[in-house]
């Protein structure tokens, strides 16, 4: 999973996205406040590193994130799931969700064909005076 753009949230410029995908399923991104380690949650493939209040990115232009091999999403900060508000200093963890149904010449899929990739975390920053960013502004990491 990669971020681009600013964790400044008067930006508004954040960019979510993962790569290397099955062709043409769908997915969305989670976030939440809290760090967790589920493994194999709910059955699924991959384990689930958030916890707490799970919120997800399920609708964007009316629809379910799709992805060709790549996903990516840049959300509306003014406009989270659940009313959420960022804080500046705050800390919050992201993690994609998809699905992979079918078979390949490879191998078969398991009976179960949902999966969470790699997750990511950044601390909000903010602007300071003059347009200067807080420093150290946007930080992150994977988990």
């Amino acid at each position: 999973m990669h971020r681009s753009g600013r964790c400044e949230i008067a930006d508004n410029a954040l960019e979510l996205s993962v790569s290397q995908l099955p062709k043409q399923m769908f997915g969305y991104f989670l976030m939440s406040m809290t760090q967790d380690f589920l493994p194999f949650f709910g059955g699924s493939q991959g384990n689930l590193c958030l916890g707490g209040k799970i919120m997800r990115f399920n609708h964007v232009d009316g629809g379910i994130l799709f992805s060709g091999d790549e996903m990516s999403f840049s959300p509306d900060l003014n406009d989270l799931p659940q009313n959420t508000v960022f804080q500046p200093g705050e800390t919050w963890s992201f993690q994609p969700w998809f699905r992979d149904v079918g078979r390949d010449r490879d191998h078969v899929r398991p009976s179960n064909p949902v999966f969470f990739g790699s997750g990511l975390a950044g601390t909000w920053g903010q602007k300071r005076g003059r347009g200067r960013p807080a420093a150290p502004g946007a930080q992150g990491s994977y988990f």
